[in-house]
């Protein structure tokens, strides 16, 4: 077990090392002289606790190294936040462009942590995605369908037409806009990218 403990925390610290020095494809990573002291930290008590394999340093094996490694997985998600599915950099360039008055649509994909950072309601639109098949038995009231539209249905396709005709931001993720529903972007000239994201406005 001692030596489980002691691969897995080598192997994660060999994947920073890997991130830090460039070695992982379609990654831009700029480590911080911080965060390759922690990384370095975490070698020398990694180290330490194999020259001094005891039964005994189990427990400060456990506890000891996650002081180290959370710095380091702090610096690295916080250059990553696209990568790894976060919306703040998405919902702080609609605070930039002063968009967050405007109907926020979300193309099949559930994205709360979206209205979170934005703190408003933000519209669902359902294709084909099983995360926004709700279960609504337990909802007092029928309030939560005008921020889920079935796009499969004819008269809430036409209420998604309503919304995107008053000034609307589309968010879609990479690939996942089928052809035959191009117009849900067509009135909207502006595009930026966040990664695997597109906003539309």
């Amino acid at each position: 077990y001692y030596v489980a403990v002691w691969g897995f925390y080598l192997l994660l610290l060999a994947a920073f090392s890997g991130l830090f020095l460039g070695l992982v494809p379609n990654l831009n990573f700029s480590p911080t002289i911080g965060s390759w002291f922690f990384l370095a930290i975490g070698f020398i008590m990694l180290g330490w606790f194999v020259a001094n394999r005891n039964k005994r340093h189990l427990v400060f094996l456990a506890l000891v190294l996650p002081l180290s490694i959370a710095p380091v997985s702090t610096y690295v998600m916080g250059q990553m936040e696209i990568e790894i599915n976060a919306t703040r950099p998405i919902a702080k360039f609609l605070q930039r462009q002063e968009l967050t008055n405007r109907q926020v649509i979300v193309w099949d994909i559930r994205l709360p942590s979206l209205s979170f950072a934005l703190q408003k309601e933000i519209y669902s639109v359902y294709h084909h995605d099983f995360s926004l098949q709700r279960h609504t038995e337990f909802q007092e009231n029928n309030d939560w369908q005008k921020n889920l539209i079935n796009v499969n249905n004819t008269d809430e396709a036409a209420y998604l037409r309503q919304l995107l005709a008053s000034s609307a931001v589309l968010i879609v993720e990479n690939g996942n806009l089928p052809a035959d529903f191009a117009w849900v972007k067509e009135g909207l000239q502006k595009q930026q990218d966040f990664g695997k994201w597109q906003v539309y406005y």
